[in-house]
């Protein structure tokens, strides 16, 4: 295994396997309809992913669509646009390892900012701040017994 990114930032998922979160994020960042993520998963069974939408693009899909777009609240719920990130996630996770494929997500409703502690004043994301904040979310992820997909903010 060779590790790139910060070793601060490795987690080790239940079953022994180190993910490192950098070059998941950033291939994520790939999509133009992704803006922002954060990838998790110590101690868990699977790694997951916190999602902020790039609202414009998803708006553009949701017109497309004759889906809703406001609330935010709303229309990150909308099985039309969870079926969306679910294909761009598989799509872009493709070429990692199994361990570091994301198969747990929450589409968040806003997007992170400095006021509420999330990013840098550069706009670089803070990553256990935002763990903390959406800590509930993360943890009722892995306590469904589904393919675990779900949204909030």
């Amino acid at each position: 295994m060779r590790i790139t990114g910060r070793k601060k930032n490795l987690f080790k998922l239940s079953s022994g396997e180190y993910v490192a979160p950098e070059p998941i994020e950033n291939a994520l960042k790939a999509s133009i309809y992704i803006q922002e993520s954060v990838v998790f998963g110590e101690s868990q069974r699977l790694a997951g992913a916190l999602i902020v939408p790039s609202f414009a693009a998803l708006e553009a899909f949701a017109n497309d669509n004759g889906i809703p777009c406001e609330p935010h609240s709303t229309l990150v719920q909308n099985p039309l646009v969870q079926q969306l990130y679910r294909k761009e996630l598989d799509r872009l996770t493709a070429p990692f390892a199994e361990q570091e494929k994301i198969r747990v997500f929450l589409l968040l409703d806003r997007e992170f900012t400095i006021e509420a502690g999330e990013l840098t004043p550069t706009e670089k994301v803070k990553r256990s701040p935002v763990l903390e904040t959406y800590a509930e979310q993360i943890a009722s992820l892995y306590g469904r017994g589904d393919s675990g997909t779900t949204s909030g903010g």
